[in-house]
């Protein structure tokens, strides 16, 4: 079984459904629900100074999801969690909750991250199997990617 895990912020997303969905693709979830002060103390932070029970859950997971609130838009984000999950080798994936009014992906996600789609996407099964890059904005509509060389295959 492969496990996932995902990162939100408390009180601005509610991924149950979202993680029910993933443990009925073959997913073991763990929810890393960080609030809003403590995703602002590990944003751009070192990942080699992430608390080491942050660090151990992303260092085992296969796939590293951030589920966007509007949070995670702000300056570079959340780079020193991504820049942890990448140098661990985990796939990272960007899903936009239900509700979000933004027009553009994160700067993080396009650097490190190999699709963005929302969390009712046709597209989610895809994104997840690595056939192929999805690169989609909140209302479903097509995002251009980053297309880095850097960026991950789920």
């Amino acid at each position: 079984m492969k496990k996932a895990c995902v990162f939100a912020i408390e009180g601005q997303a509610n991924p149950a459904s979202f993680i029910k969905e993933l443990g009925s693709k073959g997913y073991a979830v763990e929810l890393i629900e960080l609030e809003l002060a403590q995703f602002n103390e590990y944003r751009n932070c070192d990942p080699i100074n992430l608390p080491d029970n942050i660090r151990s859950k992303i260092e085992s997971a296969d796939l590293v999801i951030f589920y966007l609130s509007e949070a995670f838009l702000d300056d570079d984000g959340f780079e020193g969690l991504a820049q942890c999950a990448a140098g661990a080798g985990a796939d990272i994936l960007g899903v936009w909750p239900s509700g979000v009014g933004v027009q553009e992906l994160p700067k993080t996600i396009t650097d490190f991250g190999a699709s963005v789609v929302s969390e009712d996407s046709a597209k989610l099964d895809s994104a997840l199997s690595g056939e192929e890059d999805q690169w989609e904005l909140p209302d479903q509509s097509p995002a251009e990617s980053a297309d880095k060389e850097h960026q991950k295959k789920c």
